[in-house]
């Protein structure tokens, strides 16, 4: 029997690593020495299945079951083999007898889920989606599936439900916190959507990964802005101290002629010097929704969406778009609050996102704005995801890239008066959608490749120039990257981009 034992665990190394010849043959010898071996039978059955032989994985598990029909795992893998066969209502009955069996089998409540989706059976789904969820005690995956499937019938308030036990499961993970916030934001109940993105803020800034390294372009600006803290009188004077530690690493780490593109290390005692404020969220501008509206009422919203419809693809543009004091107040946030904790990217600018703090009642009030002025264009698109730029004046913007959502909404609070060159530093725009089969790989690893398409595919490139408080709206599939820059140097005078992408991609 020992013998016995060793061929199955070398079958089931090979297996395994996917040399499903080699466990079939040992499995075969197996059963020629034990012919009712239930679990060689099951086995046997399971890389006949893999190996796309479907009927003979029925009958093989099938006589592993009339062996011993106790196993949970023998009914789940028969009911994939029989699905795969066509055997839709078999598949159901023997995805049901392995979650009798094994109450908490969430691969078996999957695949029952799925086979009713693929019918089609919404009923039937929502039933074991319960059954699921109920069975393993609100384990991740049951509500995560569960969320996602109210979410598709409409079902918000319960999506978001789902999410919340998510992020109670998992304290230290800030993205269910995130789907509650965005969730919370489309129900259009604002309040409860900023405390989880706070929730979201805090469990991301707990991450140690954020104080280990820096480049140049990242300490510069960060002692940037701690300068106009002070000479605002926003933060104590000593604060100035916390400058002169930034500059001391930022000594220790760059030569003078390093512009900010090679990545460093933090040492203990650099991290001890700094590590109390770097990439931390120490200083936070208030900035609330403005009672009236943010959006301002001078631009014609019927003839920002006619222009976006008559385009193939959709491109449209506002000038002045929001109201003086929501503009003065998003500045102060951008410039102010100690945010900008994105700092690896190749065109040496920082950035922000929900999950660092980029989040508050004039952003979300924004954007529900604008979904309530632009219906026929937004109207059914949520918002998905929100981030902000802000570049290096000696170095580059956002290189060539594609956005995953339906509608891509960028717009600029830098002054005029901040660009060198008035015909640039805006967005360059590639009139060519991305293929829909193209992922987050392709839009942003690989941007040579995404510029060498648009050129075969002899787009047509549009530059909509840098003007502060303009918008620019545009399909999220067009390939897109940030204008030549020419700005002023000066903290103040650094572009800010905000990013606003609603709705889902081909929705």
């Amino acid at each position: 029997m020992s013998q016995i034992t060793e061929s199955m665990k070398q079958a089931l190394s090979h297996h395994q690593a996917g040399r499903l010849d080699q466990a079939l043959a040992l499995y075969q010898a197996v059963l020629d020495r034990v012919p009712g071996h239930a679990d060689a039978l099951h086995l046997v059955g399971l890389v006949s299945h893999q190996q796309g032989r479907h009927s003979e994985a029925v009958r093989r598990i099938g006589e592993a079951i009339a062996t011993n029909s106790d196993v949970a795992a023998y009914h789940n893998n028969l009911g994939a083999a029989q699905r795969a066969a066509g055997q839709i209502d078999l598949a159901i009955a023997s995805f049901r007898r392995a979650t009798e069996l094994k109450p908490d089998f969430s691969s078996a409540w999957s695949n029952l889920v799925q086979v009713h989706a693929a019918s089609s059976d919404d009923d039937s789904v929502s039933e074991a989606l319960d059954q699921w969820v109920r069975n393993t005690k609100g384990a991740t995956g049951a509500l995560q599936h569960r969320a996602a499937h109210r979410y598709a019938n409409k079902d918000v308030r319960g999506a978001m439900a789902d999410q919340g036990r998510i992020a109670d499961n998992q304290p230290e993970d800030h993205r269910p916190c995130l789907q509650v916030a965005i969730l919370a934001h489309e129900l259009g109940e604002d309040a409860v959507a900023i405390d989880a993105f706070s929730k979201a803020q805090t469990r991301h800034y707990r991450s140690a990964k954020l104080g280990n390294g820096t480049v140049r372009s990242k300490l510069d600006h960060d002692v940037e802005q701690i300068e106009w803290l002070v000479s605002r009188g926003m933060v104590p004077e000593d604060w100035t101290d916390i400058a002169d530690a930034y500059r001391q690493v930022r000594t220790q780490l760059f030569d003078s002629s390093s512009v900010g593109l090679v990545g460093r290390t933090f040492s203990p005692e650099m991290r001890a010097s700094i590590g109390r404020w770097y990439n931390r969220p120490i200083h936070t501008v208030d900035c609330r929704a403005i009672a009236g509206g943010a959006l301002a009422s001078s631009w014609d919203a019927e003839l920002v969406e006619g222009r976006y419809r008559s385009s193939d693809p959709g491109i449209t543009w506002i000038d002045g778009l929001l109201r003086p004091e929501a503009k003065v107040q998003l500045r102060d946030f951008c410039l102010g609050s100690t945010i900008w904790s994105d700092f690896k990217y190749s065109g040496g600018y920082v950035g922000t996102s929900l999950a660092n703090g980029f989040a508050n009642g004039l952003l979300l009030q924004i954007a529900r704005e604008l979904r309530e002025r632009l219906p026929g264009l937004l109207g059914r698109h949520p918002l998905r995801q929100m981030w902000a730029y802000k570049c290096d004046q000696r170095l580059t913007g956002i290189g060539v890239h594609a956005d995953a959502a339906a509608v891509n909404v960028n717009f600029w609070i830098t002054p005029d008066e901040a660009n060198l060159d008035p015909t640039s530093g805006g967005i360059r725009v590639w009139r060519k959608c991305a293929p829909m089969e193209w992922d987050f790989e392709a839009f942003n690893r690989r941007p040579e490749e995404l510029l060498a398409w648009v050129r075969d595919m002899n787009a047509e490139e549009v530059a909509i120039p840098h003007r502060s408080n303009r918008a620019l709206i545009f399909d999220s599939n067009l390939v897109h990257r940030t204008d030549d820059l020419e700005f002023a140097p000066g903290y103040e005078n650094r572009r800010i981009n905000i990013t606003m992408l609603f709705g889902e991609r081909g929705g």
